[in-house]
């Protein structure tokens, strides 16, 4: 994944220091998990927390906020003659710490001094080697570490990642998984027909007694071949709506339309299959969407419906 421009990132850090108002907001990067011996590890994924205010993608670095101080540390050391044996030169802390705007960096030996008395935030960690980490580095057991996780980040985190920015939707429609094979894949999901089943709480709450009706003309409407979800005109009102795919032709978002409706009909009673059209560099791309909602949350809501179906999605404004 490419960087952004380091405005974005300084951008996105002010705004969560802004959300919180005060304390210290830590975001411990991945670090490479080994697959049989320490030297063989599984393909590296960075922390998407982390990706979205720091950028970096590359283990062992850590991001700090200072809300307190109005100002962001990153947290890392430059490579070793031994990792430039094994992986070439690397950037300098120096450079990447220009690179997403930060103020300075620090060294990981100087991290636990840094914070020793301070008001420090973080997400809920889910490897267990940032467990022991956070438990060392703060001094406390792992069990504490566990619940000790501030959900007034969490709230503030999602309150601002919920919303796509511009930047973001043009890496994901360049992605080839969402350009050329989320139509196969949900091609290829269309002949099965899910089995019976109760309807989750989250699918319930979004089918109230006035749409049951239009759920079961919805399902009854779809037969092999047919297409069951025209494209809406674009001048639908304005609000929030679910993007599952966008596709180079009117006939792939005809295809991807109808393909998920055929999966996910019930979760997508009563709501419009629309595409809106995007352009970059001379191409047009179409993006699928169902809507539209009044609101986030019930956009969010059916956004998370879909995927407990396997199919791809985000909650977007429009």
């Amino acid at each position: 994944m490419n960087l952004f421009d380091a405005s974005i990132y300084a951008a996105r850090r002010k705004a969560l220091m802004q959300a919180m108002g005060k304390g210290v907001l830590l975001f411990p990067g991945a670090t490479d998990q080994p697959m049989n011996y320490k030297g063989n590890t599984y393909p590296f994924r960075q922390d998407s927390s982390f990706l979205y205010y720091f950028g970096l993608s590359q283990p062992g670095l850590a991001g700090i906020i200072d809300a307190d101080a109005g100002e962001s540390i990153l947290v890392g050391q430059d490579a070793d003659i031994e990792d430039v044996v094994w992986m070439g030169p690397q950037p300098s802390m120096d450079e990447r710490t220009r690179w997403i705007g930060s103020e300075k960096h620090i060294s990981p030996d100087a991290l636990a001094g840094w914070l020793h008395g301070r008001e420090v935030h973080y997400l809920p960690p889910y490897h267990a080697d940032r467990v022991l980490f956070l438990a060392q580095l703060l001094g406390k057991t792992t069990d504490e570490i566990k619940s000790g996780h501030s959900m007034p980040l969490v709230h503030a985190v999602i309150g601002q990642r919920i919303h796509k920015q511009d930047e973001e939707v043009r890496q994901m429609e360049e992605a080839p998984v969402s350009r050329e094979t989320a139509p196969m894949a949900l091609a290829a999901l269309a002949p099965v027909v899910p089995q019976p089943r109760p309807v989750d709480e989250a699918i319930s709450e979004l089918i109230t007694a006035s749409t049951r009706d239009d759920v079961a003309e919805t399902e009854s409407g779809i037969a092999e071949g047919s297409t069951a979800a025209e494209i809406a005109p674009v001048d639908l009102p304005t609000g929030w709506a679910v993007q599952v795919a966008s596709v180079p032709t009117a006939e792939d978002a005809q295809k991807v339309l109808a393909s998920t409706q055929q999966v996910a009909g019930p979760v997508l009673a009563g709501l419009s299959g629309f595409t809106e059209l995007f352009e970059k560099d001379g191409t047009i791309y179409h993006r699928v969407r169902f809507g539209v909602f009044e609101d986030q949350r019930r956009a969010v809501q059916t956004c998370a419906s879909l995927k407990k179906q396997r199919i791809s999605c985000y909650a977007v404004a429009r």
